[in-house]
């Protein structure tokens, strides 16, 4: 879909004044509002980390150990694994708040961690 953007005139350092005609563009939408149909989270495979060890019923210390297990040396890990704190966090938010808090925190660990 377009729309034509409005003419306008400016003037140049110079002192010359420009004028740009109206041109059609691509409507981009309200500013700052993304349409619902691309508001998606994405669906997550079962089972990333718990495979090393993660449970959101386990102790700080332990959660901890779980994620420098999953992350290992690499920084690309560190930000798979925010990621996917955070959309895990996102999904149990209105479910199971006392686990939100958890991922969150678990995420913000990582961050100041690793990165």
């Amino acid at each position: 879909m377009s729309i034509y953007r409005k003419a306008y005139s400016y003037k140049r350092k110079d002192g010359k004044v420009v004028h740009v005609p109206r041109t059609k563009i691509k409507d981009v939408g309200k500013k700052g509002k993304t349409p619902t149909s691309k508001k998606v989270l994405p669906v997550l495979k079962k089972g990333e980390l718990s495979k090393h060890g993660y449970a959101a019923n386990k102790s700080d210390l332990g959660r901890h150990r779980a994620l420098s297990k999953a992350i290992g040396n690499s920084s690309d890990k560190a930000h798979k694994v925010i990621k996917r704190l955070t959309v895990i966090a996102t999904y149990t938010k209105n479910t199971q708040p006392g686990n939100y808090k958890k991922y969150k925190k678990d995420a913000q660990w990582v961050h100041e961690k690793y990165l």
